[in-house]
């Protein structure tokens, strides 16, 4: 994993005044939608739960959750998810981010399996983990490290819609230059299920793609040919109908813009050769006129 500053992410001096996940919030704060969204959810996920004595209501706080992330633009919510560190006062900025206390851990953790199994039984949950698998997953003899011509926009707003479902998927630690992530489970005590525990668990804790997207994201090395894939829509094979714990349909999937954006100084795509064909083709048509009268005093003079 690499420990520099990363490129799109410039810091004067790495040490000690560099936090992207600061900057992250930093710029949340200057969005009012963003600010709103993200104080409701906070304020949500740190107040405690008289009715059960518990810290909070993990009900409540997933909901809150997936409305930040429903109505935020990934601008913001990427930014705060996937921001790059170099610190571990960063990393663990990076891991508060969605309140893990209350939206992620539990007393206990659960078998990754029965944990599949209770994200299985909820539509909203069965549907989302489906897309993660078809967006982050790929076979280890695949050439490609992610689905979609290594589209990594699809997985990490796959990734990001799983955060507020029972399948909640977060940092496990602090650790800046060996992250891990995994929902909050466990395989000890699978018995013969083990293998197929772990199986499940690397979808999340060894997965090439989601790393890879992450990395590119952070570090600015997105591969262009990303910028003319759009975000595929939930899969065929799963239903996505209504959100029915927030009572918001579900919020459709972003597309990637095809080019960049055009430039306000020049009035020019930048990166994007230009197509003369068009300012060729009206200059001809300009000269037309000019071409019919020579040729008519040409024939008169003959």
């Amino acid at each position: 994993m690499l420990t520099v500053a990363p490129k799109g992410f410039h810091c004067v001096d790495a040490e000690r005044n560099c936090n992207p996940c600061l900057d992250a919030a930093k710029a949340c704060n200057l969005n009012s939608s963003c600010k709103r969204q993200r104080s409701a959810y906070i304020a949500t996920c740190s107040k405690e739960d008289p009715n059960k004595g518990e810290a909070c209501s993990k009900k409540r706080c997933h909901k809150a959750l997936r409305l930040f992330l429903d109505r935020v633009p990934p601008e913001f919510s990427h930014r705060l998810l996937f921001c790059p560190c170099q610190s571990v006062g960063c990393a663990e900025r990076r891991r508060q981010t969605i309140v893990p206390d209350c939206s992620y851990k539990d007393k206990e953790k659960p078998n990754c399996l029965e944990l599949r199994r209770v994200c299985r039984q909820d539509s909203l949950c069965r549907s989302r983990l489906a897309d993660y698998m078809v967006n982050c997953w790929v076979t280890p003899h695949t050439v490609s490290t992610c689905p979609n011509q290594d589209n990594h926009q699809a997985c990490l707003v796959s990734y990001a819609r799983l955060i507020g479902t029972d399948m909640t998927p977060n940092y496990v630690d602090s650790s800046f230059s060996n992250w891990t992530i995994s929902p909050w489970c466990t395989c000890k005590g699978s018995g013969n299920q083990e293998e197929e525990c772990m199986n499940f668990l690397r979808y999340f804790s060894d997965n090439t793609c989601l790393r890879n997207a992450i990395q590119a994201f952070g570090y600015g090395m997105d591969n262009m040919q990303n910028k003319n894939v759009s975000v595929p829509g939930p899969s065929a094979t799963t239903k996505t109908g209504s959100d029915w714990s927030t009572g918001t349909s579900e919020a459709p999937f972003d597309t990637i813009p095809k080019y960049t954006e055009p430039d306000g100084d020049l009035g020019k795509t930048r990166g994007l050769p230009e197509d003369h064909s068009a300012c060729l083709c009206a200059n001809v048509w300009a000269l037309l006129p000019s071409l019919v009268l020579a040729l008519v005093l040409a024939q008169h003079a003959l």
